[in-house]
């Protein structure tokens, strides 16, 4: 057993989540983490991720910076978040997530246990 420090601008591996939005995976299973994630998504002002779902694992999100919007697309309804507040979406629940406009949201999280089609 070990500790590793990661950092957010050397050790992440880009993946995509959408037009308008950047996605890093920090902790994951390509840097040897086998039971958790934790991603970087900082979606730009009036941008959303495609719609994201993760059918083995449920995912949470904290909301580090800005105000936006989870969607739930399966049934409609629409969340409004803001910095400070926690997602957590159950296993199997196709969302996206959505900055309001001129105002960028980064949500620091993932699904647990990894998802590997998100990578």
């Amino acid at each position: 057993m070990e500790i590793q420090i990661k950092r957010l601008d050397k050790d992440g591996h880009l993946f995509d989540i959408g037009v308008g939005c950047r996605a890093r995976a920090i902790v994951w299973p390509g840097m040897g983490a086998i039971y958790r994630t934790m991603n970087y998504l900082e979606i730009s002002g009036g941008h959303k991720t495609r719609e994201i779902i993760h059918n083995d694992s449920e995912a949470t999100y904290f909301i580090a910076q800005g105000t936006g919007k989870a969607i739930d697309v399966d049934s409609g309804k629409i969340f409004d978040v803001q910095k400070g507040k926690m997602l957590l979406l159950d296993q199997g629940t196709r969302y996206a997530l959505e900055a309001n406009e001129e105002e960028t949201m980064i949500c620091i999280g993932g699904p647990c246990p990894p998802d590997p089609a998100l990578y």
